[in-house]
């Protein structure tokens, strides 16, 4: 039996789930178009914030945002069912590119610079996404063009508003392998970590991993805090040294490293990426105000090494309890320094393995 939202919407097959709902293929009877409809967890319907954010993302009108159509609730025997309907995005998502035609350098300029420009459209609302991610980001190739859509404005947070209650609790919005570096410290997001998230795409789409893997959320998110990524032209050595200055800006820890705003990292892209291979352009300059950021190569630790199960949810997760991934951080990096004084202990007593680290 097809399942109908307030007598309209029919839920023809599910799309996909995510941390913030299950995604169906839907028929709207009235005007008799396919559509996408988002049903959303039933608690979210309590906080008055969270339904006002979802009314203003839904306000946005650019082409590379997906409209929305509507936004209601189902009344039915049981509790209301909240729900979203927009327009549904024919194509795949960047991890589908990557599994089926992986894009050239330049084609992953083209597909970045498009979600900047919905960035740039948002951010000029005082709309942050927050949670800026392959799955959030549909991509139609046809004909030698690129059309990008990006999902989910619906969950984002103005700037100009404080924490909802959600966040009061300890919950936070984001996807731990692109979260920024101030959200995972349980920081206040603003537009600057967007363009992180949007920076942790591009790497991945450019090596084929995200900057920082693990085998839990406490790993991942140390890395974003802690750790330099390795600099993508060591993964894909075809790479202009473009990318590895474009990225090392972009993934600054300190918001204030980063490009000044979404126009600024589309503007740098699309310079950088139309340049010829042969000839890397001027590096990127980071803002005045701040020392530039340095890129090392670091090798892949047993932290950095996920199960493809585990990488999955860690990409896919939207809401995550930082109560508990901090306690865990915590315990992560005391473990990672005690660990170092316990090899270094035995180096001095003569106890130490078959190799010594330099540099």
């Amino acid at each position: 039996m097809v399942r109908t939202l307030s007598g309209r919407y029919e839920l023809l097959e599910p799309l996909g789930r995510g941390g913030m709902g299950v995604v169906y293929r839907a028929r709207d009877r009235e005007l008799e178009r396919i559509v996408a409809v988002k049903v959303l967890p039933a608690q979210m319907l309590r906080d008055e914030d969270f339904r006002a954010r979802f009314r203003r993302g839904a306000s946005l009108s650019h082409p590379n945002i997906a409209t929305v159509y509507d936004i209601g609730e189902d009344i039915g025997d049981g509790d209301p069912v909240p729900y979203l309907v927009m327009e549904l995005v024919e194509g795949g998502t960047p991890a589908d590119l990557l599994r089926q035609a992986p894009p050239t350098p330049n084609e992953v300029g083209q597909i970045v610079a498009a979600v900047l420009e919905a960035l740039e459209h948002s951010h000029g609302r005082e709309v942050v996404h927050r949670d800026i991610k392959p799955a959030d980001i549909m991509v139609h190739r046809a004909g030698g063009r690129v059309r990008v859509k990006v999902m989910d404005f619906g969950i984002a947070k103005l700037m100009s508003e404080t924490a909802t209650r959600l966040t009061a609790t300890g919950m936070r919005i984001g996807t731990p392998s692109y979260m920024s570096p101030e959200q995972a410290d349980g920081k206040p997001a603003d537009a600057r970590s967007d363009l992180y998230s949007t920076g942790c795409v591009l790497y991945e789409m450019l090596t084929g991993r995200p900057p920082f893997t693990g085998d839990s959320t406490a790993a991942v998110l140390f890395g974003h805090l802690h750790k330099t990524p390795q600099p993508p032209s060591q993964l894909t050595p075809a790479l202009a040294p473009f990318w590895d200055q474009m990225l090392a800006t972009a993934l600054a820890k300190d918001p204030r490293q980063r490009h000044r705003d979404a126009a600024a990292m589309r503007q740098a892209i699309e310079t950088g990426s139309a340049a010829p291979t042969t000839q890397a352009p001027p590096p990127v300059p980071p803002p005045a105000s701040a020392p530039a950021t340095r890129l090392h190569i670091r090798r892949a630790s047993k932290d950095q090494t996920a199960t493809p199960a585990a990488g999955a949810a860690l990409r896919d997760t939207s809401l995550i309890d930082t109560r508990d991934a901090t306690l865990t951080l915590r315990a992560y990096a005391e473990h990672g320094n005690s660990g170092s004084r316990e090899r270094a202990t035995r180096g001095r007593n003569g106890q130490g393995g078959g190799g010594a680290l330099s540099g």
